[in-house]
């Protein structure tokens, strides 16, 4: 059986000049983002972003991001193995029928004991702090969606009631450039949260590491916003320090509360192309279930990461979904049977 080797496929194509070969114009590491219909004026000021140390990518309007291989996917329409041959063939790499060496996997996450990053941890816990309990229309929200409030409360939710307080006690306390650094304000030196109620946080560790906003109303855009900083680790990886037998990848925060309800261990990832390849290690010895949603997408990035899983030695099951259904959906159809 032939084999790319991911890694140095990825390192030897850099990112940049792969996007001016798929036809985008990058000037100083920015291009307009390739999703142009999840911005509200159609992206006039280029807002994707191409970081050439990482080889990766990422909008900070709309929060698509991927690394060089989930960019090819997503210009040319490719599948993942697809993808994959059109950079080796950029850059002659061919594949090779001998099993390739084991790599040693350093999983990605912040060090929270050096460095900057101590400031985005010290931040990330004043934002915390600052945020409370969920408000009626959070309640009501999660409530519809067949997720007890208590439930969303124990993973982590709160709620952003007064945007002013909290963006000037953050202001009083750390300078404008960490606050930005730190991915919470814009580069206009605003919450980006500031329409975003509902607050989903990432913990590593018991520490928070990550936060998601989701808007309460019908005409707010996008719906959700994340930080525009890299996301570290899967929504609830602490679960995984507990041992489950086995544990379900879902596609989102909502899905995993779903899970959580009913006494599943689940983590969650954000939008089809968030699950990074540096995770997976983090999995090895568990039994793991890929509960995608049931869309083109969904069905088609889900059989790509069990292939991916597959390559590490770790063989999961897949979760088939009625057609077009994600995980929370299909719990609210149980629900009218009294499930």
């Amino acid at each position: 059986m032939a084999l790319f080797d991911i890694e140095a496929i990825k390192q030897a194509n850099n990112i940049v000049d792969v996007a001016r070969d798929l036809g985008f114009e990058v000037k100083n590491n920015r291009a307009r983002c390739l999703c142009p219909q999840s911005h509200q004026h159609g992206d006039r000021t280029p807002s994707l972003s191409f970081n050439q140390q990482s080889n990766g990518y990422h909008c900070y309007v709309c929060n698509i991001h991927g690394d060089v291989i989930d960019l090819v996917m997503n210009v040319r329409g490719l599948s993942f193995p697809d993808a994959l041959k059109f950079l080796a063939d950029r850059v002659g790499i061919k594949p090779t029928n001998q099993p390739l060496p084991k790599k040693q996997h350093v999983i990605s996450v912040p060090d929270l004991s050096s460095g900057d990053v101590t400031g985005f941890a010290e931040v990330y816990e004043a934002f915390d702090g600052l945020l409370s309990d969920l408000i009626d229309p959070a309640r009501d929200w999660l409530t519809n969606r067949v997720i007890p409030p208590e439930v969303a409360t124990q993973y982590g939710a709160r709620s952003l009631r007064e945007v002013r307080r909290v963006s000037e006690e953050l202001l009083a306390k750390y300078p404008l450039e960490q606050l930005q650094a730190s991915g919470l304000f814009d580069r206009n030196g605003r919450l980006i949260f500031r329409c975003h109620r509902l607050i989903w946080k990432w913990m590593k560790d018991g520490v928070p590491v990550f936060f998601q906003g989701r808007a309460l109303d019908s005409e707010t855009r996008p719906k959700e916003m994340c930080l525009a900083h890299p996301i570290p680790c899967p929504f609830n990886v602490d679960c995984l320090r507990s041992n489950p037998a086995e544990v379900f990848i879902c596609e989102g925060v909502v899905d995993t509360l779903t899970l959580l309800k009913y006494g599943k261990a689940a983590v969650g990832v954000v939008g089809v192309n968030g699950f990074k390849e540096n995770w997976i290690p983090l999995f090895q010895g568990f039994r793991v279930k890929v509960a995608f949603d049931a869309d083109a997408a969904g069905q088609s990035r889900g059989a790509e990461l069990i292939q991916r899983f597959r390559s590490h030695g770790i063989d999961p099951a897949r979760i088939f979904l009625p057609a077009s259904y994600d995980v929370n959906q299909y719990f609210q159809v149980l629900r009218q049977f009294g499930m």
